[in-house]
């Protein structure tokens, strides 16, 4: 529970750009506000290089830029998560990871290593991630030599790395839900 509530902080912090006071993320994480001053420093752990940086009478924010924050967050979400590779939901999240985050080409030979499956099944599982992009007016472009790589705009591509991290929210909460019934 600990745990999931360091990790709730976290992406909060990520997800703003200004200042938040202690009373609003206790508000909106659902503690006190002593437990938000002592779970700064294991925040600060999750953020790795990033910076927390804390301003009286404003409030607490993350020195970075909205790219490493959307990197974090995306390092975050996926770190927490162990996918079953056999789960086409968790395969498809996997595979649009890889592509929305690998600024370089991503060779086919890499899925198989990381997937364990077959070559039709990944092309398969591409076929989705191609049209979830394609509704994102992103283009998944494969070359025969050096592989997969995403095309669209700066901003399509962020946009869609947030409908991502909900997707894997949804796919998280279901999986959770699943488990405990």
């Amino acid at each position: 529970m600990k745990n999931e509530k360091i990790l709730h902080l976290t992406k909060i912090l990520l997800s703003t750009n200004d200042y938040i006071t202690i009373a609003q993320l206790s508000s909106k994480v659902k503690v006190s506000q002593k437990t938000i001053r002592n779970y700064m420093e294991l925040v600060q752990e999750n953020l790795g290089d990033l910076q927390l940086i804390k301003v009286p009478g404003q409030g607490i924010k993350i020195d970075a830029d909205q790219s490493e924050k959307i990197k974090k967050l995306l390092a975050l979400d996926s770190s927490s998560v162990n996918v079953d590779h056999s789960d086409k939901q968790g395969r498809f999240l996997y595979l649009l990871f890889e592509l929305l985050v690998n600024k370089d080409h991503v060779k086919l030979n890499y899925f198989e290593d990381h997937l364990f499956i077959s070559r039709t099944s990944i092309y398969k599982d591409l076929d989705k991630v191609e049209l979830w992009l394609n509704d994102h007016e992103i283009s998944i472009l494969k070359e025969r030599t050096s592989g997969f790589y995403i095309s669209g705009g700066e901003k399509r591509i962020r946009l869609a790395i947030f409908d991502w991290i909900i997707e894997m929210e949804r796919f998280l909460l279901r999986n959770d839900y699943c488990s405990n019934n």
